[in-house]
């Protein structure tokens, strides 16, 4: 099936058994740009600690994150 094929139908029908979270795709990220969560957290200008608690999802993106997330990671 062609995208232009695609039906609501089919696309409800999707249903991955893996979840990314977005600190799984941060992770991801960092890994592919060969930085530590120390170099993640100095760029962003946020502690280690923030940014470890970010990544397991325990403080939430804010928008003023977000912008930093998309500034550095695309």
């Amino acid at each position: 099936m062609t995208k232009s094929q695609r039906t609501y139908s089919s696309l409800a029908e999707f249903a991955p058994d893996w979840i990314l979270t977005p600190g799984d795709s941060i992770l991801d990220a960092l890994e592919e740009r060969g930085w530590s969560q120390a170099d993640f957290a100095q760029r962003m200008d946020y502690s280690r600690k923030h940014i470890n608690l970010l990544l397991k999802a325990k403080v939430s993106i804010t928008d003023e994150t977000a912008i930093k997330l998309s500034s550095l990671l695309g």
